[in-house]
């Protein structure tokens, strides 16, 4: 630290290359205790000691905290150029300073420049708190006055310890590179964190066992103490929580939660490192390494209890080439629809393309989304949106959205993997908002089941939305002719529908809607037969559904009744589905996850940021649901669902 000082009987070269082992820390100018036991610094007070050493950690908290102001007017990799390069010249002009004041105020501003680099990374509150309160700095900062008060007493032996640690640190951080991607996050970090409690055990046993203490041999276990400890430290939480915390948040949040985080955690390495020294001499060694034994032992029942694996808990993506990839299957994916006659059509620039897709059984459906019919602006995210139609060539066309992620069939042939309550929710209300937007403009869609409802994750976002499509059987709703055609998929059809000479109303959508959310909840059906006619005797024996064994929230079964009851005029619609109790009493309050209030968040960060793609459901959390989960099923069923969208 001070080329200047007189050394009268200290080995020189034994100081100097104490300052490879704080290189080999990571952080050369942190490692002040060896030097603090010098002759021209010795009998400052503890208080003052303990300043000197947390001075570098005033400077990175405010470091720390610049950043958030900084970073959207140079660039992060500017700053972190900067502030390597302020945090090296300081570390030199230190090397020099022989003033305790001066000291103090170099090793500040040093700080700053290594604050504003650490801000880089995300930082987990308590894991950030756990992380300096188990010990880490203190003895990092004060190994020689620990082993020195362990019964060390060569001067030369405890510089050389700093050497010696500072090397074992990087060697020890080595096998977690081959393991965390293997084994997990949460297992690397639980295993170090179980190492670092046994060494922080036999340290704090070396200042209390009385034969050790009273004989100065405490080094006999302290020492082997605190190579386990940092053994443990290198190979679990040091490294791998910055990359857990990284995980933890949303893409688009980053930032500003890491400087936050970041700035936390510095003020409470700052704090212990301040209070050591004086804390040190009113309880004794004793007393501190029983704090951080216990703190340490919390570590690892947060660890068990609390910690969740974080790989892939949100994805992290290359914006642009997701863009670009959508842009790609949007342009491709194209739905064509032949008719018979249309080798024979012969196009005018007023030909009325819509009396051309009726004739060929096609209904028009431009009212969602497109206008028609007088009305403009019909348009909701949970209903398909067509969006062009060419006449173009030997075959007309019709252009739909994209949706990624295939239908709801994934889920409902997935019996092995239950669908949590609030994905359910979330999932039904998003499917009757849509359905409610569609019967607003009089349509009856005639055809729903789970192969007629897509899933689409907009890239990057982590949501997932539903989308009610295949209008091929749609048509305006009438309620004074009687139908004679059937329309629809056997299991899901109405009973009315199974009647000859029936008026068919929106309801008909409604029980199909109700067969739907049965066969995500039980995987069958209440009734499949064969043909059309055995399914007409069958239903025919029948009043009402019963109730399936797989349905144990009685809420559920209350709305799903509703849905299925088979009188129509009974049936409930699909607003007044959306306020029955399933989705509003307390119950479905506070059933919402921390995901779901996650991305309702980050839609609303989002729409911040200037995306015109949100949308009020996209904030509102009981509309949302994600493809990445941290229980076991939920991440099985997120694996399936990007398995289909990459094929």
């Amino acid at each position: 630290m001070s080329a200047r000082i007189e050394f009268k009987d200290h080995d020189n070269w034994a100081l100097y290359v104490s300052i490879f082992g704080g290189i080999a820390y990571g952080n050369s100018i942190s490692v002040i205790s060896g030097i603090l036991g010098e002759p021209r610094w010795i009998q400052l007070s503890s208080s003052l000691r303990g300043l000197l050493s947390a001075s570098i950690l005033y400077g990175i908290a405010l470091g720390s905290i610049l950043p958030v102001f900084l970073s959207d007017i140079f660039g992060r990799k500017l700053i972190f150029i900067i502030s390597g390069f302020k945090s090296f010249v300081f570390s030199i002009i230190l090397a020099f300073m022989n003033s305790t004041v001066a000291c103090i105020i170099i090793r500040a501003f040093a700080g700053i420049g290594v604050g504003s680099i650490a801000t880089l990374l995300i930082v987990g509150l308590v894991l950030g708190l756990l992380y300096h309160f188990t010990g880490l700095n203190v003895i990092t900062f004060y190994l020689p006055e620990i082993l020195a008060n362990a019964g060390v007493q060569n001067r030369t032996t405890l510089l050389l310890l700093t050497l010696a640690i500072g090397v074992w640190n990087s060697i020890t951080s080595i096998p977690q590179l081959f393991f965390i991607n293997r084994v997990g996050r949460r297992m690397v970090l639980l295993v170090g964190s179980i190492v670092q409690l046994f060494g922080m055990f036999l340290l704090m046993l070396s200042t209390l066992l009385p034969v050790l203490v009273k004989n100065e041999k405490s080094y006999y276990m302290a020492i082997p103490g605190i190579i386990i400890f940092f053994a443990g430290f290198e190979i679990g939480i040091g490294p791998v929580f910055l990359v857990m915390i990284a995980e933890m948040f949303p893409e688009k949040i980053t930032s500003a939660t890491s400087c936050f985080l970041m700035t936390v955690m510095w003020i409470a390495n700052l704090t212990i490192v301040t209070i050591y020294s004086p804390l040190s001499n009113s309880i004794g060694d004793s007393g501190v390494f029983i704090i951080t034994f216990v703190l340490t032992f919390i570590l690892v029942v947060f660890t068990i209890i609390v910690v969740k694996e974080t790989k892939g808990m949100y994805p992290r993506t290359n914006k642009a080439i997701c863009q670009e990839e959508n842009r790609k299957r949007q342009d491709s994916f194209r739905i064509l629809y032949t008719s018979f006659e249309a080798s024979n059509l012969h196009m005018s620039s007023e030909t009325n393309w819509e009396d051309i897709l009726r004739r060929n059984t096609f209904v028009p459906i431009r009212k969602l989304g497109q206008g028609s019919f007088g009305r403009k602006g019909i348009y909701n995210i949970f209903v398909l949106k067509y969006t062009r139609y060419s006449d173009q060539g030997q075959y007309p066309y019709l252009v739909m959205e994209y949706a990624n992620m295939q239908t709801l069939n994934i889920i409902a042939k997935q019996p092995q993997i239950p669908l949590p309550s609030y994905t359910l929710r979330a999932l039904m209300k998003q499917i009757l908002e849509g359905m409610r937007v569609f019967h607003s403009a009089g349509l009856i869609h005639r055809d729903i089941k789970c192969d007629n409802i897509l899933l689409h994750s907009p890239p990057g976002s982590g949501r997932v939305h539903a989308k009610i499509s295949d209008f091929g059987f749609a048509k305006q709703e009438d309620l004074i002719n009687e139908q004679e055609d059937r329309a629809g998929t056997l299991p899901y059809m109405a009973p009315e529908i199974l009647k000859k000479n029936q008026i068919i109303t929106q309801k008909v959508d409604i029980y199909a809607l109700g067969i739907t959310f049965y066969h995500l909840v039980t995987h069958k059906y209440p009734v499949n037969e064969r043909n059309i006619k055995e399914q007409q005797n069958k239903m025919l024996q029948l009043n009402c559904l019963k109730r399936p064994s797989e349905v144990k929230n009685d809420l559920f079964w209350d709305i799903l009744s509703k849905l299925l009851d088979f009188d129509p005029d009974k049936r409930i619609t699909a607003e007044q589905a959306l306020q029955h109790p399933y989705f509003t009493s307390p119950e479905a309050l506070t059933d919402i996850s921390p995901e779901q209030e996650d991305l309702a968040q980050l839609a609303v960060f989002s729409e911040l940021d200037g995306d015109k793609s949100i949308t009020e459901y996209d904030k509102n959390s009981s509309f949302t649901w994600n493809k990445f989960r941290q229980k076991k099923n939920c991440l099985n069923l997120a694996q399936l669902l990007m398995k289909q969208w990459k094929n």
